[in-house]
């Protein structure tokens, strides 16, 4: 698990985010966020005891929120979707599902993931997937935090 977080926080030095990292434990498992400003932050939750892993953005802000959500509707209102042309770009082809909700104090915008042992988070392949991802929500999501 060790050396999954330590590429993580080297992902936040990447020019496509230049943004710091910092870990922080959780109730369950623990999460490196990268701040990007309004009370927002991208970030990957591990969940070792679930074999769970998350990705996503995360706001205390209710306008970058709001501002999200009337993007979605404007757009067509299928976050999925949106998702999928951002990840096609990126030479994903399969993209997931993106969950949305309210996790007290968090609107949150999460894709799901799992992992079978602590080994998985190390293999080529879902790290690259980690990284799109990232890189997917920090198109749709930042012009809506800059605009906050």
């Amino acid at each position: 698990m060790q050396s999954f977080e330590v590429w993580l926080r080297g992902l936040g030095e990447a020019p496509e985010f230049s943004f710091p990292s910092e870990t922080q434990p959780l109730t369950e498992g623990w999460r490196v966020a990268y701040p990007a400003g309004a009370r927002s932050f991208y970030e990957v939750r591990v969940r070792p005891e679930r074999g769970e892993l998350q990705v996503g953005f995360s706001t205390e802000n209710r306008s970058v929120n709001e501002e999200i959500e009337e993007f979605i509707l404007e757009q067509g209102g299928d976050l999925d979707d949106l998702l999928d042309v951002e990840l096609s770009d990126l030479g994903v082809d399969d993209a997931p599902h993106m969950e949305h909700f309210f996790e007290r104090p968090l609107f949150r915008f999460v894709v799901r993931d799992r992992f079978g042992s602590e080994a998985d988070l190390d293999a080529p392949l879902l790290k690259s997937r980690v990284r799109a991802l990232l890189i997917a929500c920090r198109i749709l999501f930042q012009p809506h935090v800059e605009g906050a």
